[in-house]
């Protein structure tokens, strides 16, 4: 991450105009650093120009899920799966069990 904004300090001193990926204009951020790996931004930036400009859909293909939902999406989200796990379990279980005592001639 550039925290200490380096980029901005090189793209100075280079006599270059520093711009930004226009991220929060197109994303709701929730959670996370806001930083991108450099395949990622290349990726958008291939996207963006093959698309005539599409900033929206090439930022939402190329960002990772887990920085777009709230924290509350992710908690209900993780008790969604912990139930579904139960659930199975315990079908599971009954299937074994029920092949046991078919298995065993009790009923």
């Amino acid at each position: 991450m550039d925290t200490a904004r380096e980029a901005l300090g090189a793209a100075r001193r280079g006599r270059m105009r520093a711009v930004r990926l226009p991220i929060k204009k197109y994303v709701k951020w929730q959670q996370g650093p806001m930083y991108l790996p450099f395949p990622n931004i290349m990726r958008i930036f291939r996207h963006v120009h093959e698309s005539g400009g599409d900033w929206e859909t090439a930022l939402l293909s190329n960002i990772s899920k887990r920085h777009l939902i709230t924290p509350e999406e992710k908690e209900a989200q993780a008790q969604l799966e912990k139930t579904n796990r139960r659930k199975i379990r315990q079908r599971e279980k009954n299937e074994l069990i029920k092949t046991i005592c078919e298995a065993t001639g009790h009923h």
